[in-house]
């Protein structure tokens, strides 16, 4: 088992705190599907909770009963993003492996997919057929599309009804910027099934919306 821990914004910008909390959960998203019957990876709403918790990695292991912890941060300049990790064995307290990456930033999903892969080889973990397709099929995207899609997730994960209203805007906006980019239809339709599951849009209206966009990916 496994623990992303929340990844700390480096960048010197308040503002960019979704790009930090955008790659936490790329890299759960991407760890969890590398092989999950020999890795299993939390879920990102129980990492999330140690966000600024300050305690430290022996605590978390404990809690979690996870035997690695995988903690990062993120800087970004221009249109440079640089992403620093470490993978630390829980048991013994041993720092396996660190490393950082530097990538433009419309190559950070190949920057991602080349992290996940370091990790999983330090734990020793044999790729599926379907985790080697996804580390080698990553492609360049358009940073402001990508851009877009984190601030679209940062403010669905507020839950409310101004955040999910807010997230739909960034994923329209990332639709524009790049027609054929899936995480943003899959916010999009996440977003109206959201507001129409806490009946602050009538199902009627949503649930069409949603079918719309994941008929589009």
């Amino acid at each position: 088992m496994l623990v992303v821990l929340p990844f700390q914004n480096l960048t010197g910008d308040p503002n960019k705190e979704f790009v930090a909390d955008g790659m936490t959960e790329e890299m759960i998203s991407r760890l969890a599907s590398l092989n999950p019957e020999q890795l299993g990876v939390i879920a990102r709403t129980s990492a999330m909770t140690y966000k600024g918790s300050g305690k430290p990695v022996s605590q978390i292991a404990r809690e979690l009963q996870v035997s690695y912890v995988l903690e990062g941060s993120v800087r970004s300049w221009g249109d440079r993003v640089r992403v620093s990790a470490q993978l630390i064995e829980a048991a013994g307290q041993t720092h396996l492996w660190t490393e950082n990456y530097e990538r433009s930033t419309k190559d950070i999903l190949a920057l991602e997919s080349e992290a996940s892969q370091a990790i999983t080889q330090q734990i020793r973990v044999t790729l599926s057929p379907e985790g080697r397709q996804s580390t080698a099929s990553a492609r360049a995207i358009n940073p402001e599309a990508y851009e877009a899609c984190l601030k679209g997730r940062f403010f669905w994960y507020k839950r409310t009804e101004e955040g999910i209203r807010k997230g739909i805007e960034f994923f329209n906006q990332a639709i524009m910027d790049e027609p054929n980019y899936a995480p943003a239809y899959v916010g999009l339709a996440d977003s109206y099934l959201m507001l129409a599951g806490r009946g602050l849009m009538p199902a009627r209206d949503a649930i069409p919306k949603a079918k719309v966009a994941v008929k589009t990916l």
